[in-house]
């Protein structure tokens, strides 16, 4: 699926909030256009964002009022891309309530629409105008919280330099420093790694619960792109490999954490289920 990709930058701005809308928009499709309207310039940070997630800038001076202003370029762009017969998808980026109409018009012309927007702005119900709805919200508050995990078993060993029994009845928090969760349940254990490979494995560990993934898999891509917004650019070599290529990286140096496969010409990663000891 080929998506049109239309942002309302005068109410949703927020770096962290576009970044996970354009991973969660990746997982849909291939994003054949990104267009960002707004119509405040002087807000310094425009630049750098539409530089940042290569989006498209639609600059239009307000007159009168700055948002109806937004929402008529906005909605005179997607029609305009009515016509694309490679666009299949029109996904609507915006806190505002104002593109049911819009939504009726391209649906008629059998496009998907998707309205990104957060929950506390509109009423759900008006996602009942779209085929599809995402809420910003629920991407930057995921459900998982991989600091602390709530584990009941009759006995459970996991080594973290030192083993921790739990018993039948027991319900605690697990430090899992030097493991990586698996499937909530599983463990991995990694201490006699390198400080260098803890800390990637750790970093790593963190992407699993921020970028999309399906069915436990996630695109090595937005995971490299996850790790070079932390720091640096992922270099392998900075981890003791031969090489740049991320993809060998993975597969020799820690194959014994990873499952790789490559579908389409992409490649997806996933951690091992076993448990690792």
């Amino acid at each position: 699926m080929k998506v049109a990709v239309l942002i309302d930058l005068d109410n949703i701005k927020n770096e962290n909030s576009l970044s996970r809308i354009i991973v969660e928009l990746s997982n849909k499709g291939e994003l054949l256009f990104k267009y960002g309207f707004y119509s405040n310039f002087n807000d310094k940070n425009i630049k750098r964002i539409l530089q940042q997630y290569g989006i498209i800038p639609v600059m239009f001076p307000s007159f009168v009022d700055s948002k109806s202003c937004s929402d008529i370029s906005l909605t005179i762009k997607a029609l305009d891309l009515l016509s694309n017969i490679e666009v299949d998808c029109f996904a609507i980026v915006s806190n505002d309530s104002d593109f049911i109409s819009l939504s009726n018009r391209l649906r008629e012309s059998n496009k998907k629409t998707i309205l990104v927007t957060d929950k506390q702005s509109i009423n759900k119900e008006k996602y009942n105008y779209f085929d599809e709805g995402i809420d910003i919200f629920d991407l930057l508050n995921p459900k998982s919280n991989i600091e602390e995990i709530l584990v009941s078993s009759k006995e459970l060993s996991v080594d973290v330099g030192e083993k921790n029994e739990i018993n039948t009845n027991q319900s605690e928090k697990i430090d899992i420093d030097n493991s990586i969760v698996v499937d909530n349940i599983k463990y991995v254990d990694y201490s006699s790694e390198s400080p260098l490979i803890r800390d990637l494995l750790t970093k790593i560990q963190t992407a699993f619960n921020n970028i999309a993934i399906e069915n436990n898999f996630a695109r090595l891509s937005m995971l490299v792109e996850y790790l070079s917004k932390k720091g640096k650019k992922f270099d392998p070599r900075d981890y003791g490999h031969t090489s740049k290529r991320i993809k060998e990286f993975f597969e020799r140096k820690l194959n014994q954490y990873f499952d790789i496969e490559t579908k389409n010409s992409t490649t997806f990663i996933k951690f091992k289920t076993e448990v690792m000891r």
